[in-house]
This record gives C-alpha cells, sequence and structure tokens, in this order.
C-alpha cells in the first residue's frame, strides 16, 4: 500500500490500544530527569574542566532543564483543555478510526525555533500498511502527531487541530484520497493544506474554534477571569525550577606575565 505524508496546519499525531491525548515528552521525562542529575555530578566531581568542557556540560544542562519545562508545559496545556472544553478534550480522548480502533492525539508544546516547519501547529501522520484506515505516526500505529508552538494563543491552535483529526482519524481513508487529489501538487505552499474549501477537515477546525471560544468565554463568566496563556504558565514553570539551574560560571581568570621594569 503506498504511504502518504500528511502535514496539516495546526496538527500533531500519536497512537494507543486505549485512545488519548497524550503528552509527546512523557516517554522520555524520566531519562531527561536522570541525564540532568548525571551531568551535574560530573561537572561537581570535574572542578577542574577546561572553560570549553565547562561551558559545553552547562550547556547540555539547560537544555535538559528546557524539555523538563515543555514537558510540564505540555501536560499543564492539555489539562487546561480538559477544564476549559471537557466537550473538545474527551471527544479526542476517546476517538476511534473508522474500524473502531482507538488512536491516540500526542501533543508536543514547542519553541518557534525546534518546529520542523514554519507553522504554529501542524499535525503529522502516515496512513499504515496494516490497512488503508489506521493512521501512524512516529508514536507508533494508531496514533497522530501535534506540535504546536509556545504563544499566547497555544490552546486555541491545538483545539484547531483537533478539529481536524476529529475528521481525519474516522476518515482516513477518504482524506488520504481527498489529500492526492488536492494537495500533493500544492505542497509549497504548507498553509493551504487542511484548508482548501472542499476540505472537511478544515470545517471541523473551524468548528471547533467556535466550540473553544464558546467555552473560553463561559470559563471567563464563571471564575471571572481569563485561563492563563502559555506564555503565563511558562514563566511560572521556569521559576519553579530555578532550584534545576546552576550558577553561572566562574569567569576564566588571565595571568599577565609580562614584568614591567622598574625604574630607579
Amino acid at each position: 500500500m503506498k504511504t502518504h505524508f500528511f502535514i496539516l496546519s495546526f496538527t500533531i499525531l500519536f497512537c494507543n490500544s486505549f485512545a488519548s491525548i497524550r503528552n509527546g515528552y512523557e516517554g522520555n521525562i524520566q531519562g531527561y530527569n536522570d541525564s540532568l542529575q548525571m551531568l551535574k555530578l560530573r561537572l561537581a566531581e570535574h572542578q577542574h574542566l577546561s572553560h570549553n568542557g565547562d561551558n559545553k556540560l552547562r550547556r547540555e544542562i539547560k537544555e535538559l532543564i528546557n524539555l523538563i519545562c515543555h514537558y510540564q508545559l505540555t501536560e499543564q496545556l492539555i489539562d487546561q483543555l480538559r477544564v476549559i472544553s471537557p466537550d473538545i478534550f474527551y471527544e479526542l480522548d476517546n476517538i476511534k478510526d473508522k474500524r473502531g480502533r482507538s488512536t491516540d492525539v500526542v501533543v508536543k508544546l514547542i519553541s518557534k525555533e525546534d518546529a520542523k516547519i514554519q507553522l504554529a501547529a501542524a499535525s503529522f501522520f502516515t496512513q499504515s500498511s496494516i490497512d488503508e484506515d489506521a493512521m501512524k505516526s512516529v508514536y507508533g500505529i494508531y496514533s497522530v502527531a501535534v506540535d504546536v508552538w509556545l504563544t499566547d494563543q497555544s490552546l486555541f491552535l491545538l483545539c484547531h487541530e483537533l478539529g481536524h483529526l476529529s475528521y481525519v482519524i474516522p476518515n482516513a481513508s477518504e482524506y488520504f484520497q481527498f489529500y492526492n487529489k488536492f494537495y500533493r501538487v500544492r505542497l509549497a505552499n504548507l498553509s493551504y493544506i487542511g484548508h482548501n474549501r472542499f476540505d472537511k477537515s478544515g470545517k471541523a477546525a473551524k468548528a471547533f474554534e467556535a466550540r473553544f471560544r464558546k467555552n473560553q468565554s463561559e470559563y471567563a463568566s464563571l471564575w471571572d477571569r481569563k485561563a492563563e496563556s502559555a506564555y503565563v504558565i511558562m514563566r511560572r514553570i521556569r521559576q519553579e525550577n530555578k532550584q534545576l539551574e546552576l550558577p553561572h560560571s566562574p569567569a576564566p581568570v588571565v595571568y599577565n606575565t609580562s614584568i614591567k621594569q622598574r625604574q630607579y
């Protein structure tokens, strides 16, 4: 069976025997924490590292802390979706393909610099070789992957992508045919994919936007405050993880070896 690669603006992918919206960092978080402790120990034990060696370890530690923060951000954004738009959350958390098989949606909040493509959100998946109705992503069969940039509108973008997937997952074989007909010759314009005027997934995405806006307004009225943006959440997470950071490395000592002769 021919394999297709899909990119939907504002989308992601994942899979499992029991459908769920999952954190894309979850499988690696223990490794991040273990590696962080190991690198800190190496830095403490090797006090006489060269300046370059010291900086290299510190960069690796900083990268791990950044990944841990993004894991926590993604976790909190998924929780926020559950609270603000429970209908959207539970619809995608229990979604199945045309043959009734559960399909996971795996979400990652990422920085713009880490994006595979220059879209604020995107879904990545292929058609499984098992059958035409099964989805597959980097997370395995029966899964789709969603990457969303860290912005003030991250939750809105996620709901847009979930709208696309609410149609694509139960109608995979039909959608792959539609994709081949309308999008394969227009891959240069990535923002157009998923938004052809005949694309039912695009219509579903617009409907999910409206549902989210309504839920967001209801939440603000109920609690007399707006939900925190992903930016605000990330600032708090970074502050809470301050204890993971290291003090700046001391500046290298430079000795002046020249000797000025005293004048008598």
